[in-house]
């Protein structure tokens, strides 16, 4: 497949114990444009005040290496950040 026409997403290699050994998984790797996305749509969350999905989609954008996704994300938990954007914050469970 010629480069350029058609991004594939890369694959990492996992291991971990589990009971009966080590087991090997394959996560799939955003692209920088699916990482990109990601990002976009995380802050489109934080717009409208959504902020379970927005660290969600921040989180999946850290994992796959993205600086300002894990800052952003870091930034979602900070209560000064929140009180600047009016969120206010329960701490009732």
């Amino acid at each position: 497949m010629p480069s350029g026409t058609q991004r594939e997403t890369r694959q990492d290699k996992i291991q971990h114990r589990d009971g009966g050994g080590i087991s090997t998984v394959h996560k799939a790797i955003p692209n920088p444009e699916q990482i990109a996305t990601l990002v976009r749509q995380a802050q489109q969350s934080v717009a409208v005040g959504d902020f379970h999905t927005a660290r969600k989609l921040f989180q999946q954008a850290s994992d796959a290496g993205n600086a300002a996704a894990s800052l952003a994300l870091a930034a979602s938990y900070d209560p000064v950040v929140l009180s600047r954007l009016d969120v206010r914050v329960s701490t009732q469970t």
